[in-house]
Parts: structure tokens; C-alpha cells; sequence
């Protein structure tokens, strides 16, 4: 008798195994889930880079700045709140309101755009609730991303960041009519989508020490990394909203595809090195990129925010994977990603900031644009050096292998004794030998064999050998 398998792909047995109903049933749900989560992270990108507000007022770019700086002020707020309320949501009713919210404020927003000279505080105003919609959009989907396995994870973080880059390239070449159109039907039906997937998952567990957990694995120094990296994203992304409405469009769209691209090359190049080598280079090489900012002209800074764009992305895209792993083996999704978000928001909300004050129009003078660049080059450094470490708490782990074992049961919730019996998997045992040793049935050992694969989301041993000893070569 064959395993059960999961709806959503986290598959516990060989696929050879499944029938051929199931195999239509998964991809049915993987390639919904990937086009839905596409046309999510295509909903953020044209809130961040879309000309519609320049194009609503005719006011210019100082306009844009607000819109985008509004934008991420209330998404920063919307994920506190849900972080904080986040145990008094149950599953169904979550899904329910992260749903219809977004749904609902794609329409609110579209009609207030539609409206004929429209004045630039209904466009702020449309922009900052859009925020609130995409705060609730992106955490349901977390759900969907939280449940598949390590494989198929890192083909949507690739594959969704390569389509909604096209998708953002096409779309902000419609006219205004049509664009603020597109803008709201992408946020309903991927809505929509979320919320009929939403139906075919398996409920999130509500841990009751979620915030402490939460911290556990997402603060500290992951915290301040996303941190960093998304007041550089802030920052390209503010430097360059200026050129939205000509051909700037494109060439966005096309660093953002080429961060997909790299990434999915340079993973089956350098496999599991790929990330200590970004951690390595990334840092030194944004700061090298913004350094010139203040001393080019307008068209050579708008080249570096592209460039910036496209490191920034590839950090990203790595990033979500190893996030969604660690919050989905939390225990409690919904809080702990919504409090990971904050990192984020936040920092791309004080590199938005950074950006105005630097390049707008409120610059007085370009010394200081000087002063912030290179003050910023200076954080990025101090905190490249000193603080920052590439892994997250739960791929950190000591020399040893057993105190790795002990360090992924107190991670993951295992028993003591599931933790004696992986870390006699981790010398090679085979189940023969555990129950010897520790005095068990065959049947009792195969249960917590059973027990740590699916605590740890693995399907095999060698996986399960690749997550204890994989990280030690590094060492």
C-alpha cells in the first residue's frame, strides 16, 4: 500500500508511484498556483513601477514618489497588524478575507482612477489602500508556496520572477484607460485563484508560542539582511520611477527577467554554493553600483537603478526560497512571514525615502545627494562586514554533526526520540540497526522515520542527509 500524497505536491512517495489521476491533479494545482502567484508579484511590480500616477495628474514625478511612498507605508502597517492578530485568524477564515480584500480594492481602486481629472490625493489614496490589498494577496499565498516541496519551490521563485517581469513590460505600455484596467483585473484574478487553491490545501497550524518562534527564526540577522537589501531595491527603484513613462518600462522589466534567468543559471551551476557566493559578492557589488549615482546625469543613473534592480532581484529571488522554507516548517505561516514581510517594507519604504530626498525635486542641492549615497555605501558596508550572515537560523548549524541533529529537533519540533533516531540516520543507520539499538519495534521506528520526513518536508533519506550534512561542507 502506497503512501498518501498531498494535493499540492509535496509528494511523500516516488512519482512513479502516483496515478495517473493524481499527476493530472498536481500539475492541474501547480501550474493555477504558478500562474496566480505570477500575476501577484506582476500586481506589485506595476504598483512600484507603473506610470498610471503620472499619467492620472499630469503632476510629475514628485507625484509618483508619494504614490509609492504611501504605497509602502500602508503595506508596512497592514503587516504589522496581521502579525499581530495573526493567532485569532483560523485557516478558512483567513482564506476568506485575504481573498475578497484585494478583490474588493482592485475594483475601489479602479473606479477612483477611472474617474475623469482625477486629483492627486484620490491617486495617493488609491495607491496606499492598493498597499493593504497586496499585503493580504501575498500572505495567502504564502500558504500555497508553504506547502511544496524544496524542487518546486525554487522553480516558482525563477519562474514567477521571469513572467511577471514580461507581464510588467507589457502591460505598462497600455494607455492609461487600459492599464488601470489591467492593473485591477491582474489583482482579481490572481485573488481569485489564491482563494479557489486556498480550498485544496491542508489547513496552516496555530502554534501558541508563534511569536517567540517567529523571532526564532526571522529575526536578528536575517531581519537586518533583508533589511539592507531592500533599502538598495528602495532606493533603485525611487531613482528610477522617473523614466517610467518612456522606455524606462522595458528596460526595468528586462533587468527584473534577467535576474530570473541568471538565477536559474547559476543554480545549476554552482548548486548549493550559489548562496554563500551572493552573500560573498552581492553586498560589495550594490554598493560599487550606487556609489556613482550622485555624480551622473539622469539617463546614468536611471542605468545603475537598473543594474541595482537586477542584484536586488537576484537576492530576492534566493531569499523567498529560503523564507518560505523556514516560515513553512514554523508551524505557523501566517505570523511568522507577515513579521519576515516587515523586513522588506520597511526597507524599501526607507530607500523609497532616500531616493526622493537624494534625486526628486526636494534635493536642494546635489551635495546632498552626495551625503546620502554615501552614507548609505557606508551602512551597506558596516553591516556587509559585521552583522550580516547569509544563512537563516535554521541552515546555521556547528561542526559537529550531532549538534546539528539537536539543532534541527529543537528547530523543528522533534521528540527526543525522533531526534536518537535521526541522529543514528545521520551515521548511516539503517532501520535494522536503530531498532537494535534502541530497543524498538521495526513498525515503531518506521513511525518516527515517517514522522521527522514529514516535520522536515523530505522525502527520502538522502535528503534528509543532504539538510544535516549538506551545509558542514561549508564549513
Amino acid at each position: 500500500m502506497r503512501e498518501p500524497v498531498s494535493p499540492h505536491g509535496s509528494f511523500l512517495t516516488d512519482w512513479k508511484s502516483l496515478t495517473e489521476v493524481d499527476k493530472w491533479s498536481t500539475n492541474l494545482l501547480f501550474s493555477l498556483g504558478l500562474i496566480g502567484y505570477s500575476l501577484c508579484s506582476t500586481w506589485s511590480l506595476l504598483l512600484y513601477y507603473s506610470p498610471a500616477p503620472i499619467t492620472a495628474t499630469a503632476s510629475g514625478q514628485s507625484l509618483q514618489q508619494l504614490c509609492r511612498i504611501t504605497f509602502l507605508s500602508f503595506l508596512t502597517l497592514t503587516f504589522v497588524v496581521i502579525w499581530l492578530l495573526s493567532k485569532r485568524m483560523t485557516s478558512k477564515k483567513r482564506a476568506t478575507i485575504f481573498s475578497v480584500i484585494p478583490f474588493a480594492i482592485a475594483i475601489i481602486t479602479c473606479a477612483i482612477l477611472l474617474v475623469p481629472k482625477v486629483g492627486a490625493p484620490f491617486v495617493i489614496i488609491a495607491w496606499g489602500i492598493s498597499g493593504i490589498g497586496y499585503a493580504c494577496l501575498v500572505l495567502n499565498w504564502v500558504h500555497f508556496l508553504g506547502s511544496m516541496d524544496r524542487g518546486r519551490l525554487d522553480l516558482y521563485a525563477i519562474t514567477t520572477t521571469i513572467i511577471s517581469g514580461t507581464l510588467y513590460i507589457i502591460v505598462s505600455y497600455m494607455q492609461y484607460t487600459p492599464l488601470i484596467i489591467a492593473i485591477s483585473v491582474i489583482a482579481m484574478l490572481s485573488a481569485s485563484l489564491c482563494g479557489f487553491l486556498s480550498g485544496k490545501l491542508p489547513a496552516i497550524p496555530v502554534s501558541r508560542d508563534t511569536p517567540k518562534k517567529a523571532r526564532a527564526l526571522i529575526a536578528g540577522k536575517p531581519f537586518l539582511s533583508s533589511l539592507i537589501y531592500s533599502i538598495a531595491m528602495g532606493l533603485a527603484g525611487s531613482s528610477a520611477i522617473g523614466f517610467v513613462s518612456a522606455y524606462g518600462a522595458l528596460f526595468i522589466g528586462m533587468s527584473i527577467v534577467a535576474a530570473g534567468f541568471f538565477i536559474a543559471f547559476a543554480s545549476r551551476r554552482f548548486g548549493k554554493n550559489l548562496k554563500p557566493l551572493m552573500a560573498r559578492w552581492t553586498i560589495p557589488f550594490i554598493t560599487l553600483t550606487i556609489l556613482p549615482m550622485p555624480f551622473v546625469n539622469a539617463p546614468g543613473r536611471f542605468a545603475c537603478s537598473c543594474v541595482l534592480l537586477a542584484a536586488c532581484f537576484c537576492r530576492s529571488i534566493v531569499n523567498r526560497q529560503a523564507q518560505v522554507l523556514v516560515v513553512s516548517r514554523s508551524g505557523y505561516s501566517l505570523g511568522a512571514f507577515s513579521y519576515g514581510r516587515l523586513a522588506n517594507v520597511i526597507g524599501a519604504l526607507i530607500g523609497w525615502v532616500l531616493g526622493y530626498l537624494a534625486f526628486s525635486g526636494a534635493a536642494r542641492t546635489n551635495e546632498m545627494a552626495v551625503v546620502i549615497i554615501i552614507s548609505t555605501a557606508a551602512l551597506f558596508v558596516v553591516f556587509g562586514t559585521f552583522i550580516i550572515s547569509d544563512y537563516f537560523p535554521a541552515q546555521q548549524e556547528p561542526k559537529d554533526g550531532k549538534g546539528r541533529c539537536e539543532q534541527i529537533a529543537e528547530q523543528f519540533g522533534l521528540s527526543e526520540r525522533q531526534l536518537e533516531v535521526m541522529t543514528l540516520l545521520a551515521k548511516g543507520r539503517d532501520t535494522e540497526y536503530i531498532t537494535e539499538a534502541l530497543v524498538l519495534s521495526n513498525h515503531t521506528v518506521r513511525t518516527h522515520i515517517y514522522a521527522i520526513y514529514k516535520k522536515l518536508n523530505v522525502h527520502s533519506k538522502q535528503e534528509l542527509l543532504d539538510i544535516i550534512e549538506g551545509e558542514q561542507a561549508k564549513e
